[in-house]
């Protein structure tokens, strides 16, 4: 009921929005360079004829394109201005106040003499539409404030997070999640708590790559999620101070400071920020599986501290050369507490014939770093070569003590009783080298590069057997697995525009080189796994722009994904008693293929309509076991196909109202047969959406109310989820002369958050649901302090740019 609650309340604000929007005229047009080449952030100024007074200022978007709204009936002129460039201006014009009028396209000339600074202050929207991505503005949201980078995931437009952690991109799975265009080469339960570790104040967009082109790695079936953390673009001394505080079950706090120093050749950059308090989620099972059912619950409470850093410098050699070293880094050191019991009865009586308890608890502690170094070399005549060599670490360290205690149903009278510790620590080394190099080529751009990857992992899993105070190392149940990786890859691509025509053209060849060694005491068939395959990836797309208002396109591609290198590991990691996690060394890599036709109108809003087929999709499969045992363990299933139809627009209907809409239909499907009765023929139809409505009040406030809602999904492909949804508000206060901003939000209003799933797989039932302080109250105050005039930074990111995604370790 809440949910459709929620939905309701989202249309009805999105309707309001479209009538709105139909009142809306305006002046148009675009602004390039003499080269072309798009200017956004351009300012456009509507000044009156008689006097040169200003009557609108609009700032180009990423398409180049500005509007001047609902301007009175008049005679006018324009004026453009942007760094680096001459001031233009238009010749005398009139204007009727009642109609949409398009003036011819405006190109700037570069100026000879470099402009010391200009303040601009202009509004940022939340969505931009490129032409290869979708950009999430987390700033451009009050609602974000007190969020975490893994929350925003959930919020950003065609992703979906289920409840098991699984990311999602317009109904796929195979997400490659990058930080800073470095892979996570993480678990899903691993990327979940490192995201959960970064807060919103370090976030300034999230990228939302589906189709990309034979310049990314091809890793990632259903596309790239690059979060991109905040960088100070200001000249002189400047900075900001945030602290945070939310409250849902318990109370948790952060804080985060941004310094940057930048003059004309050098620019030295640092961020660092931390979080710390306590946060519960709940788990809920039932389990049918002959002559028992299993009734789990399972609450865990998790404290700690978390540290994220990030610092560089970039130096201007001369006009053509730059050079620069960043260093990135996140610490943790948390604790969880886990309240688990498992009631077990009789499958035909249901009486309770005993129950588990197993009381967990763990430390956890997490050191990632990356330093990258870089060097890009751009002249006047198009040539362009950027490089990149980029070291990653990756430590982890988990000691878990797992009790296992059976009592009879009063819990008066132990039946019996094990005692275990795992001691899993892991460290992976990533060392990648990529180049890039375009340059214009028979009226269009050629773009061509390389990229090696080399990575070493080194896991250890330890398990102790516990009787009374004494620890025993079980050789029989520890086990060591290293893995190495070396990829290599080369890759051609093309540009050309004619007319209204842009295609686009290229493909990439990877080889990968791997070898899994499992050394253990005891005896195992699948100790030793090397492979070595070389793979083509094509991609292809056309634009074709109808007029001003109108394109339509289409986009082919070809994509990889790779099991993360836990996924490789046989050793079994117990959970409790009754369940356990293995890896499957024999798993082998899911291969893509997806077609996307796609129609923009003015820019800002998209429609689109994709098809996509993946070969040897691989999913967590949960299975049992004679003794009424159970476990999770990828396999590769036989196909996922999915149909998914998305809708977005993002639009300021008054000066005062802006929205943002997502909406998507996706239909998908999965098949595998594993023999007997394990089969799975799963098809699901599900609707999706995102809203954000943003007011602009008196007094410097503004308001914010913003929600998603989700029919439901299939997560490894035979686990079925339930409607879910949330709804936030949000107030914001400009303070000091716009030197600090306070923000105020409240989250899930309606407690529709919490999440249901059911399974039958090989005559198994299984009904799940769980619950985390999705509701929450949440406060925060910036404070920006220094220079604020605006200087383009050097935008780059680092090399590594499939390998991280892939780290792994037991939970």
């Amino acid at each position: 009921m809440k949910n459709s609650i929620a939905l309701i309340v989202l249309s009805f604000l999105c309707t309001v929005s479209f009538k709105s929007f139909s009142q809306t005229h305006q002046i148009t047009g675009r602004i390039t360079g003499t080269g072309g080449e798009l200017l956004i952030g351009a300012v456009a100024e509507l000044r009156n004829a008689k006097d040169s007074s200003l009557a609108k200022v609009s700032v180009a978007d990423v398409n180049g394109v500005y509007h001047l709204e609902n301007p009175k009936a008049g005679s006018y002129f324009i004026k453009t201005s942007f760094l680096g460039y001459d001031a233009w201006f238009s010749e005398l014009f009139s204007y009727d106040g009642t109609s949409t009028e398009t003036i011819p396209e405006i190109k700037m000339k570069a100026t000879a003499v470099q402009l010391k600074s200009a303040e601009i202050s202009a509004f940022r929207p939340l969505v931009e539409v490129k032409a290869d991505k979708t950009v999430f503005n987390v700033e451009s949201s009050i609602n974000s404030t007190g969020s975490t980078a893994f929350e925003l995931l959930q919020k950003a437009p065609g992703v979906v997070v289920d409840n098991n952690d699984n990311v999602s991109l317009k109904g796929r799975g195979g997400v490659m999640v990058q930080i800073d265009g470095r892979p996570t080469r993480m678990t899903e339960t691993e990327l979940a708590d490192y995201l959960k570790s970064i807060q919103s104040t370090d976030v300034e967009s999230i990228e939302l790559i589906s189709n990309p082109s034979s310049k990314y790695d091809a890793e990632g079936t259903a596309g790239i999620i690059n979060i991109k953390l905040k960088r100070n673009k200001n000249y002189g001394t400047n900075g900001s101070l945030t602290a945070g505080y939310a409250i849902g079950k318990y109370s948790k706090y952060n804080t985060a400071i941004t310094l940057n120093t930048r003059t004309p050749k050098l620019n030295i950059f640092t961020n660092y920020s931390n979080n710390w308090g306590d946060r519960q989620n709940e788990f809920y099972l039932y389990r049918e599986q002959s002559p028992y059912t299993f009734t789990q619950s399972s609450i865990s409470k998790r404290s700690g501290l978390s540290h994220n850093y990030k610092a560089g410098l970039d130096y201007t050699i001369n006009k053509k050369n730059n050079i620069g070293l960043m260093v990135t880094g996140n610490y943790s050191d948390t604790k969880s507490i886990q309240t688990n019991r498992n009631e077990i009865r009789d499958f035909s009586t249901q009486a309770v014939d005993s129950i588990l308890k197993s009381d967990q608890s763990s430390k956890n502690l997490n050191n990632n770093i990356n330093v990258n170094l870089n060097h890009q070399y751009k002249d006047t005549l198009g040539h362009e070569l950027t490089s990149d060599f980029d070291f990653g670490r990756y430590d982890s360290d988990r000691n878990s003590y797992i009790p296992n205690e059976y009592v009879t149903p009063d819990y008066q009278t132990p039946l019996s009783s094990t005692y275990y510790r795992s001691i899993t620590p892991t460290t992976i080394n990533i060392f990648t080298f990529k180049s890039d190099y375009t340059q214009n080529l028979f009226k269009g751009k050629v773009g061509f590069g390389v990229k090696t990857s080399f990575v070493t992992t080194d896991n250890t899993f330890n398990f102790y057997n516990i009787e009374g105070n004494i620890e025993t190392l079980d050789d029989s149940r520890s086990n060591q697995f290293e893995y190495t990786e070396n990829v290599n890859a080369v890759y051609l691509n093309y540009q050309r525009t004619i007319k209204k025509f842009d295609f686009q053209a290229g493909v990439r060849v990877e080889n990968t080189r791997s070898e899994g060694d499992l050394k253990s005491a005891t005896a195992v068939d699948d100790k030793n796994v090397k492979r070595d395959y070389t793979d083509f990836f094509p991609s292809a797309g056309i634009t074709y722009n109808v007029h001003k208002d109108h394109s339509v396109a289409a986009v082919f591609s070809s994509r990889i994904d790779r099991p993360n290198y836990q996924e490789l590991n046989p050793f079994e990691y117990k959970l409790d008693e009754l369940s356990f996690r293995k890896g499957n060394p024999f798993l082998n890599p899911q291969y893509s293929n997806k077609i996307e036709l796609s129609h923009t109108y003015k820019y800002a809003t998209t429609t689109s309509v994709s098809y996509s087929k993946t070969n040897d999709f691989f999913a967590q499969i949960a299975d049992t076991i004679p003794g009424g045992k159970s476990y999770l363990s990828p396999r590769n299933l036989a196909t996922e196909e999915v149909l998914s139809l998305d809708f977005s627009t993002s639009l300021q209907p008054v000066k005062w109202y802006s929205i943002y809409l997502n909406a998507g239909v996706t239909n998908q499907k999965y098949v595998a047969d594993f023999g007997g009765s394990k089969t799975i023929n799963t098809s699901l139809t599900a609707f999706s959406m995102y809203a954000q409505n943003t007011f602009k009040l008196p007094y410097a406030f503004t308001f914010e109310i913003s929600g998603w809602y989700s029919s439901g999904g299939v997560w490894g492909g035979s686990f079925r989820s339930d409607a879910q949804g949330s709804i936030d508000l949000g107030l914001q206060k400009k303070l000091l002369n716009d030197k600090a901003t306070l923000k105020i939000s409240v989250t899930d209003i309606l407690e529709t958050a919490p999440w249901e799933s059911y399974n039958t797989y090989a005559g198994i039932v299984n009904r799940a649901n769980g619950n985390w302080e999705s509701q929450q109250f949440r406060v925060s105050l910036t404070w920006r302090f220094g220079n604020t005039q605006v200087k383009g930074a050097r935008q780059r990111s680092a090399g590594s740019e499939s390998e991280q995604k892939r780290i792994g370790g037991g939970e």
